[in-house]
């Protein structure tokens, strides 16, 4: 298993990762966050490959917070490939982002994805993380009609 930064390339196996937990995005959506988040310092997607093959990926962000010195570490999402979730994949890409956020002297590491199996939840705490229920959120009524090129981005399934 090999995890690396994510190409423009890597979009078509992203695009089929997401649609495995409900996700639509498209091809030039994904490409183009992919390019953006290349060039940013802040931003960074990691893949992880076994015998080639994209089976998983990490999409990590730098956060400012006003009231400390350092910046938190968001994981905005984490998908692997539900014939390859039993193996350490995501526990191997939490480490590398650990360490890319432990690079950029982060306080603290959040995962926030809204889109996660069921069984996730348990996964993290696994990990080491802890449930911490403490954000508000509301969507923007500019963003809750779908786009028909950017899909239902603003509205997960399940979201009322």
């Amino acid at each position: 298993m090999n995890i690396r930064v994510a190409q423009v390339n890597d979009a078509e196996r992203i695009e089929m990762l997401n649609a495995q937990i409900g996700v639509s995005l498209s091809l030039s959506i994904i490409r183009e966050k992919l390019a953006h988040m290349r060039a940013s310092n802040n931003d960074l997607v990691l893949v992880a490959e076994v015998c080639g093959l994209v089976v998983g990926y990490a999409a990590l962000h730098l956060q400012p917070v006003f009231f400390q010195d350092q910046p938190n570490g968001r994981v905005s999402s984490l998908v692997i490939d539900e014939t390859f979730r039993e193996m350490t994949i995501g526990t191997q890409l939490l480490d590398a982002a650990r360490s890319f956020f432990n690079n950029k002297q982060c306080c603290r590491v959040e995962v926030s994805s809204p889109f996660h199996p069921d069984d996730a939840g348990g996964f993290y705490l696994n990990v080491g993380y802890r449930l911490t229920p403490s954000r508000y959120l509301r969507l923007i009524a500019s963003q809750q009609s779908t786009d028909s090129d950017r899909g239902n981005v603003c509205r997960p399934a399940g979201w009322q």
